[in-house]
């Protein structure tokens, strides 16, 4: 995979200058038309290509040594696919009205904005977790609960009373 993520850098750096339309293609969907130095995110996809190849070879060598392994994480993939597509999508939402909250020119308005913006992202994908009934969320509720909402009380012994 190492080897395909350079083939892939070379490959993708070529099409980003041989062929226009993908370079403003590419630009205008992140919105980095102004921007110099662009053709770096040949590297990023190149990236993102091999380990997604890489991916798919581990786990097909996984089935092939031990069997059946995608039967019983389909489940837990959808589960943690859904709650992050909503994750990211309501902390994208949430921050054009942070923007208008925290003062945009100073590092502690951008940090806030973004902080809100995640804590709330955060929150959406828990809920997600919940109404698809995840066993994970589960578990942690519990062990939330146990270790720090339920402590047990210390009441005084008889003979300090």
């Amino acid at each position: 995979s190492s080897f395909l993520i350079i083939a892939f850098a070379y490959i993708f750096y070529k099409l980003f200058y041989s062929f226009e339309f993908i370079r403003f293609f590419i630009e205008s969907i992140l919105k980095v038309s102004n921007i110099q130095g662009s053709s770096v995110l040949a590297l990023s996809f190149a990236y993102s290509a091999g380990m997604f190849i890489n991916m798919f070879l581990l786990w097909f060598n996984f089935n092939k040594d031990f069997g059946s392994f995608g039967v019983g994480i389909n489940k837990s993939i959808f589960h943690t696919l859904s709650g992050s597509v909503v994750m990211g999508f309501v902390a994208y939402l949430s921050l054009k009205p942070f923007a208008v909250i925290f003062d945009q020119t100073t590092l502690v308005g951008i940090f806030l904005q973004g902080f809100c913006a995640g804590v709330i992202g955060i929150i959406a994908g828990i809920f997600i977790l919940i109404i698809l009934k995840n066993e994970e969320i589960k578990e942690v509720w519990s062990v939330l609960h146990k270790k720090i909402w339920k402590t047990k009380v210390l009441m005084p012994t008889p003979e300090e009373l």
